[in-house]
C-alpha cells in the first residue's frame, strides 16, 4: 500500500498563506493536493486517504466519496503552491535556505544539510551531507588515522625521489663526477632514514617543541617585545630563550634549514622594519643560542605580512607599512647573493590574513585594513607558486582578520581574529581547500584575537593574543584531535599579542 506525507506546517513558509491552500483535515499547508468528486473540496492526499479507510464521504459535504473516484487539484492551485517559499525539510539541522515548493524535492535531495551515514566499520552514525567526510576522515571514532608527522614525511619522500631521479639523469651524462656521488650517496641515506621513521610510526622526527618571539605587551603601557620562549611538550613547561636582535610586532615566522627565520614586524618606535634574523640549530636550541641578523632583506618595510619557504626562497605575501596596504606577493632569496623580486599581485591589498602553503600552492585567507577596525574579508585565494597565478576560491564562512591560521592535512584552520565590530572571537573553522567547503569546529576556551598558533603532531597549541577586553593574555591551550577537545597548557612566561611562532 502506498504511503503518502501530511500537510506542511504553516510556520515553514516564508510569509502567511491563505486559508483557500489548507487541507480541511489537518489545516496545514496542502501537499498533494486531491479534491472531492462534484464540490473541489480540498484535502492532502495523505489526509484524505486515511479518512476514507473509515469513512467513504467527503468530510466537507459529505458525498460518498471513495479514493478511487478522487480527482487531483486543479492546475491554478497546484501553480499558486509551487511558487510558494518554505523552508528546506532540513532547516532543524541548519539549512537556512527558502525554496519554492515545486523545487523542494529537489533541493532535499542535493542539500547539504541532508542526512548522510558514516561508512567507517562499526560507526553508522547520521551526519549532515556536506560534514560526511570531514567526520568519516577527522573525528569519528572509528576513522584510521594517518599520523601528521607521517604525511609530511611522505611529501618530503616524495620531493627526495624527484630530486634523486634528475641528478641519476644528470650522472648518467656526466660519467665520474665524484661530488654528484657522494650527493647520491647522502640523499639516499636520507630516503632511508625517513623510510625507517615511516615504518615506525614517524615517531623519531616528531616535532616536540613551540617557539614563540616577540608581539606587544601591554604591561605599564604598550610595549614591543624581543623576548623569545619555547614550550617543551614533553616536560610541559616554558623556557626563556635568548632575546632577538630587535623588537618585533606582528612578525612572520618561518622554519629553513634547521633554523627559526623572523621577518619585518614593527619595533618599539613604531618603526616598520625588512630586515630578517635567525635563530640556528633548532634540533639543540637552548637558552645560550643567539639570534644572527641574516644579509637578506624584504622587499619593503612590512609589518602583517605572512611568508613560507619555497625552494631556498621566502616567499612573502601581503602586509603594510605605516601609511599603505600591499597586493603584492614577493620572493626573497635566502642564499648569496640575496635577491629579491616581485611575483605576481593579488586581486586586493591585505594584511592581517592567514595563509598556510600546500606544494607549491599558498592559500591566503581573510585579512584586510590592520589599522582599523572596519574592512575585513572572507576572501580566500590561492596562489600557484610554480604557474605563478592568483585563483579565488569559495569564501570563509565568516569575514575575519587578526587570526592565526594552521595548516592540518588539506586543511586551513582558522583559529580566533575579529569581525568588523572589533571584538575578539574564539571561533574556530576548517576550510577544506579541495572541496572549498568549510566546517566549525568547538569554540577555544578563550576568546583571541592578534594570537598566534602552531600544530604539533596531533595537536593545535594556540598563544597569546587579545581577549574581548583588549587585555594581552599569557594563556596557552591546545585542541586535540583524537579527544576532540580543547584544553589548558601552562602560560607563557610573558603576556604577547601581535607574536609569531613555530614548531621544531
Amino acid at each position: 500500500m502506498a504511503t503518502y506525507l501530511y500537510g506542511f506546517e504553516e510556520d515553514r513558509f516564508q510569509q502567511a498563506v491563505s486559508q483557500y491552500l489548507k487541507c480541511v483535515i489537518c489545516r496545514n499547508v496542502l501537499r498533494d493536493p486531491v479534491t472531492c468528486r462534484d464540490h473541489q473540496h480540498l484535502f492532502c492526499r495523505a489526509c484524505i486517504t486515511t479518512h476514507l479507510a473509515n469513512f467513504e464521504r467527503c468530510p466537507s459535504c459529505n458525498e460518498e466519496l471513495n479514493v478511487e473516484t478522487l480527482s487531483d487539484a486543479p492546475r491554478v492551485v497546484t501553480n499558486v503552491l509551487s511558487e510558494l517559499k518554505i523552508r528546506c525539510d532540513f532547516y532543524k539541522r541548519g539549512c537556512i535556505k527558502f525554496v519554492e515548493l515545486g523545487d523542494l524535492e529537489k533541493h532535499c535531495k542535493e542539500c547539504e544539510f541532508g542526512p548522510a551515514i558514516c561508512l567507517n566499520q562499526g560507526c553508522f552514525i547520521d551526519v549532515n551531507r556536506r560534514d560526511l567526510m570531514y567526520h568519516e576522515r577527522t573525528v569519528c571514532e572509528r576513522r584510521r588515522i594517518e599520523c601528521h608527522n607521517c604525511v609530511e614525511l611522505r611529501q618530503e619522500m616524495g620531493t627526495m625521489k624527484q630530486t634523486l631521479t634528475g641528478m641519476n639523469e644528470k650522472l648518467d651524462m656526466a660519467a665520474g663526477n665524484e661530488e654528484m656521488k657522494c650527493d647520491l650517496k647522502e640523499m639516499a641515506k636520507q630516503l632511508e632514514r625517513i623510510s625507517m621513521q615511516l615504518q615506525h610510526g614517524g615517531g623519531m622526527n616528531t616535532k616536540s617543541k613551540v617557539i614563540v618571539a616577540g608581539g606587544l605587551n601591554d604591561d605599564g603601557g604598550d610595549k614591543a617585545l624581543q623576548s623569545v620562549e619555547m614550550f617543551d611538550l614533553s616536560k610541559q613547561a616554558w623556557t626563556l630563550l635568548q632575546p632577538m636582535n630587535k623588537c618585533r610586532v606582528t612578525a612572520s615566522a618561518v622554519v629553513y634549514n634547521n633554523q627559526m627565520i623572523v621577518s619585518g614586524g614593527f619595533d618599539n618606535e613604531d618603526d616598520v622594519l625588512n630586515s630578517l634574523e635567525a635563530l640556528e640549530n633548532l634540533d639543540e636550541v637552548s637558552p645560550l643560542s643567539t639570534w644572527e641578523d641574516i644579509p637578506a632583506e624584504l622587499p619593503q618595510n612590512l609589518f602583517g605580512h605572512q611568508s613560507v619557504v619555497f625552494n631556498d626562497n621566502l616567499i612573502v605575501v601581503g602586509g603594510g607599512d605605516n601609511e599603505r596596504h600591499f597586493d603584492n606577493i614577493s620572493e626573497v632569496s635566502l642564499v648569496p647573493p640575496y635577491t629579491s623580486k616581485l611575483l605576481a599581485s593579488m586581486t586586493k591589498k591585505t594584511a592581517a590574513h592567514g595563509m598556510e602553503c600546500f606544494d607549491d600552492k599558498l592559500v591566503i585567507v581573510g585579512g584586510g585594513n590592520i589599522n582599523t577596525s572596519t574592512n575585513v574579508d572572507n576572501n580566500v585565494v590561492m596562489y600557484d607558486v610554480s604557474k605563478n597565478q592568483c585563483e579565488v576560491l569559495a569564501p570563509l564562512p565568516y569575514p575575519v582578520k587578526i587570526m592565526a591560521t594552521v595548516r592540518w592535512h588539506d586543511n586551513v584552520i582558522v583559529l580566533g581574529g575579529m569581525e568588523n565590530d572589533d571584538e575578539a572571537l574564539n571561533r574556530v573553522s576548517i576550510y577544506n581547500v579541495k572541496t572549498q567547503k568549510s566546517h566549525m569546529l568547538p569554540p577555544m576556551l578563550y576568546k583571541r584575537k592578534d594570537c598566534t598558533a602552531v600544530v604539533v603532531g596531533s595537536m593545535i597549541i594556540v598563544m597569546g593574543g587579545l581577549d574581548e577586553n583588549n587585555h594581552v593574555l599569557k594563556s596557552v591551550e591546545s585542541f586535540n584531535f583524537s579527544r576532540y577537545t580543547w584544553e589548558e597548557l601552562p602560560s607563557m612566561h610573558e603576556a604577547r599579542a601581535f607574536a609569531t611562532s613555530v614548531a621544531c
